[in-house]
């Protein structure tokens, strides 16, 4: 009880402007902590966590500094980078080179496809066959037996279908044989 008579005796020998200026901070900041006590716990919260990953990163920065500085000033570390750059660009450089060959394959093959189909044009117009058809099919002829009217002895137009029946069948006997006789 002593005491608090003395903690009592040392308010009152206090100034009164003094007093009422701690009342006065005492009453604004408990309201304040009141009001927005769990906002002021958050925001620190969140700025403690802030300041810990930037000072992580920060410490990062600086360790992988000092590593370059000192991977830098060691010439053996410095040739077997420039080594494994050289050899990543080699390798990158045989890739395309790869590539490039498996194009012009493709071109070749390309281009050996259309000298071979105009050839085959060629040969069927110097037949008579109509080029516009598919030409990468094999043409494979049929024997039909058809009883034959003998054309009357002054129709030309049917002794004109006949010559060209004729001449048909005997260009692709002609071809067929051809085939199998290289």
């Amino acid at each position: 009880m002593a005491a608090m008579e003395r903690d009592g005796d040392q308010l009152s020998t206090r100034p009164a402007l003094e007093t009422e200026g701690l009342r006065f901070l005492h009453v604004t900041v408990g309201s304040l902590l009141a009001t927005y006590g769990w906002y002021i716990v958050f925001s620190c919260i969140l700025l403690y966590v802030v300041f810990q990953k930037l000072f992580t990163r920060l410490r990062a920065l600086r360790q992988r500094q000092l590593d370059r500085a000192a991977a830098a000033l060691e010439p053996d570390i410095v040739v077997k980078r420039q080594e494994a750059l050289a050899a990543a660009r080699l390798k990158m450089q045989d890739e395309l080179n790869a590539q490039v060959e498996k194009h012009k394959e493709k071109l070749r093959q390309l281009e050996e496809e259309k000298r071979r189909q105009k050839i085959e044009m060629w040969d069927s117009m110097r037949e008579g066959k109509s080029y516009k058809g598919n030409t990468r099919k094999p043409q494979v002829t049929t024997l039909c037996l058809v009883k034959e009217v003998e054309p009357a002895p002054g129709d030309l137009d049917a002794e004109v279908h006949r010559l060209v029946d004729e001449a048909k069948n005997l260009v692709s006997v002609a071809f067929d044989t051809s085939k199998m006789n290289p």
